[in-house]
């Protein structure tokens, strides 16, 4: 008997991200596959320019996040409010003027070139629609942090004590955040799309592949039978899936929605499953070979070899695994829990027959890293041998 199981009966948590249909979900589909050959094309034949790059990349983050996210949870999840539509082709607008005036801004000199008034608009609405699509997909807090610190630098000069200052005009205001490569161009964002988002398109494919099922499946044949085998098959399966996700949100929704369902039907309770499973894919972050952005930031910053971050990084996550391990058997142990008997679990040869190609995208992309292929080249490369093998 498989071990996933049927979550019809967990209950959802409400959420901004649309279901969207027809010819709008083409569109929206069409535009991400855009921005994937883009990135990818890049990957293959060399990074644009910092400035055109970064543009580019925060040209569709942004504006294809008023299609996907609605203003409020649960609401307008059907249909692109008009609203939503004004702020997609005002981001395209704002970040698109950068793209157009790249080679403009590549031979002005920063704080001494004159900034014109269109580019003070541009800046404004790109900081405006930076602050809601921040709202949109983390909450409240970071946008609000982010207005304080905006609003601290026009108006220091009315603030006493140590932290006044003379306050920051407009002009250099928005030639630093926006005509160079030091505010919202970034190499922190360069980072994400050199990186960060080729590692998370490969993430995709795998998941598509169905990898996350074969290494819960994996996991439960290899330990299913021991006591709380069921929350060491979270632990193990969630620690593969983050060694190749990057992404604690990705991990969790791709293992959890299986496991956290049999963890309770097993005896854990609502918070206890919870708990493991989010411990279990927080973890993935600094497990290799593809951990989050953070790594990527400290390997650019740096000028350390990813792979060295790599080698870095692996004990101590092996360390963390094993206490997160070691905890989830010390509580099933109390509590006296068993392991699933055997017609809940999949034959361990069967599995890996069925599944073994989907480990090997992994095996090329540590060999291409370790061969001293850049992160970029490395993790396009893995794409196209995933697809070879999955085809």
């Amino acid at each position: 008997m498989s071990v996933l199981a049927d979550d019809s009966n967990v209950k959802k948590m409400p959420s901004n991200v649309r279901a969207l249909t027809g010819n709008v979900s083409f569109i929206v589909s069409l535009l991400l596959v855009l921005m994937s050959i883009i990135h990818l094309y890049q990957a293959c034949f060399g990074v644009f320019e910092a400035t055109l790059q970064r543009s580019l990349h925060l040209m569709f983050t942004i504006s294809l996040t008023f299609l996907i996210l609605s203003f409020e949870k649960e609401k307008s999840l059907k249909k692109i409010s008009w609203y939503d539509i004004i702020l997609f082709f005002l981001g395209a607008m704002s970040f698109g003027w950068i793209i157009l005036n790249h080679e403009r801004l590549i031979w002005r000199m920063p704080y001494l070139s004159p900034v014109t008034t269109i580019d003070s608009i541009m800046c404004i609405i790109a900081i405006l629609l930076i602050l809601e699509a921040a709202r949109r997909t983390v909450g409240l807090a970071l946008p609000i942090l982010s207005l304080v610190f905006i609003l601290y630098s026009f108006l220091g000069d009315y603030i006493p004590g140590l932290f006044h200052h003379e306050g920051v005009p407009l002009f250099l205001f928005v030639d630093h955040l926006y005509l160079t490569t030091e505010g919202l161009f970034s190499k922190i964002i360069g980072v994400i799309a050199t990186y960060t988002f080729i590692f998370i398109c490969f993430g995709g494919f795998l998941e598509i592949s169905g990898v996350g099922n074969f290494y819960i499946e994996f996991c439960n044949a290899l330990l299913g039978k021991y006591s709380g085998g069921v929350a060491k098959t979270a632990v193990l399966s969630s620690a593969m899936m983050g060694s190749v996700s990057g992404s604690s949100v990705a991990n969790v929704a791709t293992t959890g929605a299986f496991t956290i369902p049999l963890m309770k039907k097993t005896g854990f309770s609502s918070e206890e499953a919870g708990a493991i499973e989010v411990a279990a894919s927080t973890g993935g972050q600094m497990l290799p070979p593809i951990m989050g952005a953070g790594a990527f930031i400290m390997a650019e910053f740096t000028g350390t070899p990813y792979i060295n971050i790599i080698a870095i990084a692996f004990m101590p996550a092996l360390i963390y695994y094993g206490m997160v391990f070691t905890s989830v058997h010390i509580m099933a142990r109390k509590k006296g829990l068993k392991g699933l008997p055997a017609s809940m679990r999949p034959n361990l040869w069967e599995t890996l027959k069925k599944g073994y190609h989907l480990i090997l995208p992994v095996v090329v992309l540590v060999y291409l890293l370790i061969k001293g292929y850049t992160p970029f080249y490395a993790g396009f490369l893995s794409i196209i041998f995933l697809v070879i093998v999955t085809s």
